[in-house]
């Protein structure tokens, strides 16, 4: 069994469009490897819709505010992230 089966695509910076709608930057895609999980709330109150567990990321605190992650044709976005010693959490919406 493989501990991070799963390819996603993290953008760190979101996608800028100016006044008329053109596009000013397209954001840092970047490939990930991890393990996708839908969360169930099992009954109660839960801030994510699924998770995403990587090897530890080396990445500050906030910096993955606003950005989306892209697993088997789905985007989600990023709303926390949490660095452990071996492993990092992406909560997704």
């Amino acid at each position: 069994m493989r501990r991070y089966p799963h390819t996603a695509y993290l953008t760190v910076k979101p996608t800028e469009r100016d006044e008329n709608g053109d596009l000013i930057t397209d954001g840092t895609k970047s490939e990930i490897k991890g393990r996708f999980q839908v969360v169930s709330g099992g009954g109660k109150s839960v801030d994510y819709d699924a998770k995403f567990f990587t090897p530890k990321m080396s990445v500050e605190a906030f910096s993955l505010d606003e950005a989306s992650l892209e697993y088997e044709g789905k985007k989600f976005k990023v709303v926390k992230h949490f660095n452990y010693q071996t492993h990092t959490e992406l909560w997704l919406i």
